[in-house]
């Protein structure tokens, strides 16, 4: 397997990792904050506007976080195992 398809594989695997920790960090910090469940369909005519909009903001920046997190962790995880940088220039 070359260096590229296995640091693709760790990027993919620790991704989907992060992206089931956010979706649960997603749902319990909803809850808390708004005393009800997550919004099932923000199209829906019971979601309000405000309610839609701030789902929305929330789950964009746990994903921007869960995104830098697997990219992050990635490389950290690659060059301890390697004991050299990935592969591509990713530093």
């Amino acid at each position: 397997m070359s260096k590229n398809i296995a640091w693709r594989m760790l990027v993919w695997t620790t991704a989907a990792v992060l992206v089931w920790a956010a979706q649960k960090a997603t749902r319990y910090t909803w809850t808390r904050v708004s005393s009800s469940e997550n919004p099932a369909n923000p199209l829906d005519e019971s979601t309000s506007w405000v309610e839609a909009a701030l789902f929305a903001a929330a789950l964009a920046a746990i994903a921007a976080l869960a995104r830098k997190g697997a990219e992050s962790g990635a490389r950290v995880i690659w060059t301890r195992a390697t004991g050299e940088p990935p592969p591509g220039g990713v530093a």
